[in-house]
């Protein structure tokens, strides 16, 4: 046998590389990752909108689409008990339905002139930019002219 690299040819390679684990292993072990990183990222997110220094409660912002969008669709959303004029995302009206999904959130320190979600009523001129679900707009998208997800807009003042 002859040696390269310091090791002798024929002789089994060792090292991490060389050990063969089961795909069941690979499985478990994504699947292990995937739940730490959900709980890092959910845990710290739920307790976010509860923090002294957020003002989430007092300019939650409205828009005057999501309730005429919740009525014409059904669905879930006809089970909602939150308000949809909150709903800042139009999802499937089977499961979830249109929610509240998207938000700013500036500290209690800035001072909230208006908020607004944009999501205009069906009539006005300005409605085609979010549009009804279209599934000739699925294979390139998401079924909507722009977003499933609506703009959340915060309009603040800061003093100098």
């Amino acid at each position: 046998m002859t040696s390269v690299a310091g090791r002798t040819q024929g002789a089994p390679a060792m090292g991490i590389a060389s050990i063969r684990l089961r795909p069941q292993f690979w499985t478990s072990i994504l699947a292990l990752a995937f739940a730490i990183i959900l709980v890092l990222l959910v845990w710290p997110l739920s307790s976010i909108f509860t923090a002294s220094f957020i003002d989430n409660t007092t300019h939650a912002p409205t828009s005057p689409g999501g309730p005429e969008e919740s009525a014409l669709q059904g669905g879930i959303n006809a089970t909602h008990k939150g308000d949809p004029a909150f709903d800042t995302a139009d999802f499937a009206d089977t499961t979830p339905g249109n929610l509240r999904a998207d938000y700013v959130l500036p500290d209690r320190a800035t001072k909230i002139v208006s908020s607004f979600v944009f999501w205009p009523l069906s009539s006005d001129p300005l409605f085609p930019l979010v549009g009804t679900f279209d599934p000739a707009l699925l294979p390139n998208g998401n079924g909507f002219p722009s977003s499933d997800h609506r703009l959340v807009a915060v309009d603040v003042k800061y003093d100098r």
